[in-house]
């Protein structure tokens, strides 16, 4: 079987185990990593693409168990490596230490660049290639020489601010073992990535922004099974007690909003959030504001099951599961 690495969201790991395993029974999990799973899988590659929760897919070439420097990483390339799996086209090499970019001596670079070419029909476009092979060392100590399979759809580019790309939305609706016949809410539903998740997983989705604009949006962009509404999120009249088996939602934190009181905005949609959730309902909370949601939540009837911290953008933030 071949074996291929990909990168996800930090702090999911557990989340992509189990739907890596659910939705490739046939995947024998190597190693997994704070945002990095490496594994084996027998069937196409093309089965990968469909896969949401993951941001870059690679095929391994060779792994190594101590990479060294990245000369020395070039020259035992060859030694036990599977030639690269798109063999036409363009290609450039690229170098990534700790999940960043790395530059390296020409003469480096000119080799990795050859080993390349000595066994495919590429061509060098270091511009926009079809494609790129890697030479990537990671802070736990291993090394992989492998070829980027394809670029993301979406990137922080294709995003209005603020908004989540796919991959987080669909692990952050994940955290919870949601069942197809529970009611979901996401009351700051911005750009309608959360909600637009939720819609495959469950039957029954709510969907609200007190932004008339931004509620229009949604009902223009989400399926009809959402029922999109606009209102304040500390106000949702539209619900009744005791009517969500979850909420899922990504609060503003403060940071674009000029006019915002997180604190202020917080209590009271968690005191809201409490009426509309039934008894055992859960609260999944996307923030940066950590140490204010613990306190929120330490003078509260709410207790934290849960929190993963992670990184959206580049930012630090914490997933919190509230009870």
């Amino acid at each position: 079987m071949a074996e291929y690495i990909a990168t996800f969201p930090a702090g999911f790991a557990p989340v992509v185990e189990a739907e890596l395993k659910k939705a490739l029974p046939d995947c024998r999990i190597l190693h997994l990593y704070e945002a990095l799973v490496h594994f084996r899988h027998g069937a196409s590659p093309e089965a990968l693409r469909r896969l949401i929760f993951f941001n870059n897919v690679f095929y391994v070439m060779k792994a190594y168990k101590e990479p060294g420097s990245f000369d020395a990483m070039v020259r035992e390339a060859s030694a036990g490596a599977v030639p690269p799996l798109v063999r036409k086209g363009t290609v450039r090499v690229r170098f990534s230490d700790a999940g960043r970019f790395a530059s390296v001596p020409a003469e480096v670079m000119k080799k990795a660049e050859q080993k390349v070419l000595s066994r495919t029909q590429l061509t060098i476009d270091r511009l926009s290639p079809r494609t790129e092979v890697w030479y990537i060392r990671r802070q736990e100590g291993t090394g992989y020489y492998a070829q980027l399979l394809w670029h993301r759809r979406v990137t922080e580019k294709n995003l209005a601010q603020g908004a989540l790309r796919p991959e987080f939305a669909y692990l952050l609706c994940r955290v919870l073992p949601l069942q197809p016949q529970d009611v979901v809410c996401d009351p700051f539903a911005g750009s309608g990535a959360i909600p637009e998740q939720l819609s495959r997983m469950v039957q029954c989705v709510y969907a609200s922004d007190m932004d008339p604009e931004k509620a229009q949006a949604l009902k223009d962009r989400l399926p009809e099974t959402v029922c999109v509404q606009r209102a304040d999120a500390r106000q949702l009249t539209y619900l009744a007690d005791g009517a969500l088996d979850a909420i899922i939602t990504d609060p503003p934190w403060g940071q674009f909003q000029t006019d915002l009181d997180p604190d202020q905005l917080y209590s009271a949609f968690l005191q809201e959030a409490r009426r509309v959730l039934r008894p055992d309902g859960k609260l999944v909370l996307l923030t940066a504001r950590k140490q204010e949601l613990e306190q929120l939540a330490a003078s509260s009837a709410w207790q934290i099951e849960r929190r993963i911290d992670t990184l959206v953008n580049g930012k630090k933030a914490a997933v919190f599961i509230l009870v």
